[in-house]
């Protein structure tokens, strides 16, 4: 009997704790994907045009726009995404993150006729660009200055082109 009781309490200690270990899990990725899903609810989707290009794994920020507010920088709302799959297509980028990594992450598609270049600050990244869409006026998708110069390798259209 008394094993038995031991057994039933090792394994109602190990179901809590997977199960709080799931529901950890589960938080961590619903909330790094905020900001992500925040894009998706305008440009979720994929091209139909041809692939043009493709880098893995690729860094990526997206911001809310704006100043920080200076007494509390946390209200600076951001994500980064280390694991951005990044394809060039004739008609515009296509952003995806890497499984497990991109749970809740829905593939978005940048069209380049709504977008456009601007220079930005972004912690010590050296010359960063910030993509700006414009169904997103207040979101900037923040790019360093190795991947706007592989995306020029790539396509001349504007606004990475001269066009």
């Amino acid at each position: 009997m008394d094993v038995a009781l031991h057994a039933v309490g090792q394994a109602m200690s190990w179901a809590v704790g997977a199960a709080t270990v799931w529901a950890l899990l589960f938080w961590l990725a619903k909330s790094n994907a905020g900001m992500w899903s925040q894009v998706a609810a305008r440009y979720s989707g994929v091209s139909r045009e041809a692939r043009v290009g493709r880098k893995v794994p690729e860094t990526i920020v997206i911001a809310e726009r704006g100043p920080a507010d200076r007494t509390w920088v946390a209200r600076l709302r951001y994500r980064q995404y280390a694991t951005t799959i990044l394809s060039v297509h004739d008609d515009g980028i296509a952003l995806t993150q890497i499984p497990p990594f991109g749970a809740f992450c829905r593939p978005l598609f940048l069209p380049f006729v709504e977008m456009e270049l601007a220079p930005t600050d972004w912690m010590l990244w050296r010359e960063p660009m910030a993509i700006r869409m414009h169904e997103l006026p207040t979101t900037d998708i923040i790019l360093g200055r190795d991947t706007i110069r592989w995306i020029r390798s790539q396509t001349d259209v504007f606004p990475f082109g001269l066009d």
